[in-house]
């Protein structure tokens, strides 16, 4: 994983990766 000089960019990315695959099951879930 490439840093950037912002550290919390990678965590962010994470993060937003995390939601996106929770959000994918719930609309696997629901369908």
């Amino acid at each position: 994983m490439p840093q950037g000089p912002d550290g919390l960019k990678p965590s962010v990315k994470a993060v937003a990766v995390l939601v996106a695959v929770v959000v994918l099951i719930i609309l696997v879930a629901v369908l």
